[in-house]
């Protein structure tokens, strides 16, 4: 009987394997400039053409490789990095497999031209699918470039799924600011066609982060340098009010390798959640060094993931490391760790670096290890936190507060001064109401909707642009322009789409990497100007899931977006109303532009059915 299993030819072998290691163009560089840099190269310059679909061009000066390693460095499985199964568990270079070459040299065009130092010549070979390799004398400087061309041209179902340029090319470029960051003692050099994404010298790593992500951020950090049981934690952490909407402001690296761990990442947010706004991303960039033999960095098909063997032990110091970073920096209140308080908001209470639990009545003190009870005479002093703009404010109390005082203190017959209610008018303040920030609930004359404040919002934002966009007026010139420093990712989605975001009523001009704001739409608040167009910039960034949509569309949805309110936004009366009054004109079914409901409805037939049947 004839034998059904058989070995796959070596071809469709890396072309198998390509479909693990070369997911896109960004996995193309990654390998190709981990390898420059395992090479001891001191300048590494990267040039792509419609984002890496069409070239990719490498070129580093470092050892370059002879005539005989040609041959192999396009062999399955050939690598000079590991010999030995003890090599596998205590890796230290960046490329290790030896599947790379061999992977992209399956999917694509290549070129590979090197010179060792000591060579008077070097030497070019020429690579296409199912074709023998073509080696011969070139003329080159020391180092090694590799040309990758048409990418996936052989493998159309591959080619297919690649996203647009503009998404390709963001995923090139938070790759190669994280080699930059990494490597701050090598110049890194990235273009797009022939144009300067980047060029960034040898420099401390302050310097790098400084050129990279904007003086800002720079002259907000606060060093780590942390060490315990044999992990070291070293880098920068930025100030609360460093945090930004977009999450491309945090690295992480293990042993200079970048890395993605969500349980790490908490790690780090957790100790920055009380003190920034909600889905706001704080700055760090964090190199985590441990024993090699401690880690595996092979688990992830493109090494973007590891696994630790005491995660939870990692997941403990490296809190202990930001902790200690931003408390000795005074960048956030300098509270007992220790104590046993609720899990709950906090306000600030007298003057003595106080903070009082608004339900427990818990006081804090960081003058003190005790913690003292809430005075009942003390109660007209509160200041209350409003929890949904993460802004302390000082009121006073409306009834319900008293009621809920009395509830856990007793009652106080001393006078109190009291706020008016909120609804003048009593019987207009069950028409429309908010629950948990979130929903808002309006009684209708045959029961009631619930309406979600976010789609609803969104869609009214994203009607309201598609309407007007383009109409004049739609733009509010502002008395002093506003100079706004953009990062690579940020000025490419600027260039890419600069007349659709002109259209939306943002005037500005671009000087190299900073945005000269001149005008912004007529929605705008006054002194949000920058944060609306770094918001704008941070949505489009992301992989929006209906990618048909034509640009105009698409940058509506990004900015509807980045306006629309969220949910655990407190709205006032006015706002409720606003949004009631405008979906009712959308008909007994709207929907959001991304598909989803706006609101549900519940009638007084639902719910007898429900309580009385």
């Amino acid at each position: 009987m004839e034998s059904v299993i058989k070995l796959l030819p070596e071809f469709l072998a890396n072309q198998i394997a390509a479909g693990e290691v070369v997911q896109r163009p960004e996995s193309v560089v990654k390998e190709l400039v981990e390898n420059a840099i395992d090479a001891e190269a001191s300048s590494i310059a990267v040039i792509v053409q419609q984002a890496g679909k069409t070239l990719i061009h490498v070129i580093d000066n470092g050892k370059g490789m002879s005539t005989d390693d040609l041959p192999m460095a396009l062999k399955r499985h050939a690598t000079s990095k590991i010999s030995t199964v003890a090599d596998l568990h205590k890796i230290i270079t960046l490329g290790f497999r030896g599947e790379a070459l061999a992977s992209i040299a399956a999917v694509a065009n290549v070129e590979i031209r090197t010179k060792q130092n000591e060579d008077s010549v070097g030497y070019r070979m020429l690579s296409e699918p199912l074709k023998s390799e073509v080696i011969e004398p070139f003329q080159c400087d020391k180092g090694t470039q590799i040309i990758v061309k048409n990418l996936f041209y052989n493998v159309p179902a591959r080619k297919k799924f690649l996203r647009s340029d503009l998404t390709e090319f963001r995923h090139l470029s938070e790759t190669m600011v994280k080699f930059a960051l990494a490597h701050p003692n090598i110049r890194f050099t990235f273009s797009d066609n022939k144009t300067v994404i980047f060029d960034v010298k040898q420099q401390t790593l302050t310097e790098r982060i400084r050129s990279i992500s904007g003086a800002v951020i720079a002259d907000n950090l606060h060093e780590v340098q942390h060490e315990k049981d044999g992990i070291k934690i070293s880098g920068y952490v930025g100030s609360p009010s460093t945090a930004g909407h977009m999450r491309g402001n945090q690295y992480l690296f293990l042993n200079n390798r970048s890395i993605v761990s969500r349980s790490l990442g908490f790690a780090i947010s957790q100790i920055y959640e009380p003190y920034i706004e909600k889905n706001s991303y704080p700055f760090y960039l964090i190199n985590i060094t441990v024993n090699p033999e401690t880690v595996d960095v092979n688990v992830h098909p493109q090494k973007h993931e590891v696994k630790f063997d005491n995660e939870r032990a990692m997941f403990s110091i490296l809190q202990e490391a930001t902790l200690k970073a931003l408390n000795t920096a005074h960048a956030i209140p300098d509270l007992q760790q220790h104590q046993a308080i609720a899990q709950q908001p906090f306000s600030p209470y007298g003057t003595d670096k106080q903070m009082v639990n608004r339900v427990t009545g818990e006081i804090i003190s960081s003058q003190s290890n005790n913690t003292t009870r809430y005075q009942q005479n003390d109660y007209k002093q509160q200041s209350f936190n409003n929890q949904t703009d993460n802004q302390q404010t000082t009121r006073n109390f409306t009834p319900n507060d008293l009621t809920a005082y009395e509830a856990l203190f007793g009652k106080n017959e001393q006078t109190v001064t009291t706020t008016h209610s909120l609804f003048q008018n009593e019987e207009q303040s069950h028409d429309v109401w908010q629950i948990h920030n979130s929903y808002i609930v309006h009684q209708t004359q045959n029961g009631l909707h619930i309406i979600d404040q976010y789609n609803a919002h969104l869609r009214l934002l994203y009607d309201d642009i598609m309407e007007n966009s383009a109409e004049t007026g739609s733009s509010q010139e502002l008395l002093f322009t506003v100079s706004i420093p953009l990062t690579s990712s940020e000025l490419y989605i600027t260039q890419e789409s600069e007349q659709e975001i002109k259209n939306l009523g943002f005037q500005f001009t671009l000087q190299e990497q900073t945005l000269i704001l001149t005008g912004v739409p007529y929605t705008v608040q006054s002194g949000d100007e920058e944060n609306s167009l770094k918001k704008l910039l941070a949505s489009l960034s992301e992989d929006i899931s209906v990618a048909e949509l034509d640009k105009k569309r698409r940058i509506a949805l990004a900015f509807a977006r980045s306006n629309a309110v969220r949910s655990g936004k407190k709205l006032t009366k006015e706002e409720m109303n606003s949004i009631v009054h405008n979906i009712e004109r959308l008909g007994n079914n709207p929907i959001s532009p991304t598909g989803k409901p706006i609101f549900i409805s519940l009638t007084l037939e639902d719910l007898l059915r429900t309580f009385r049947t």
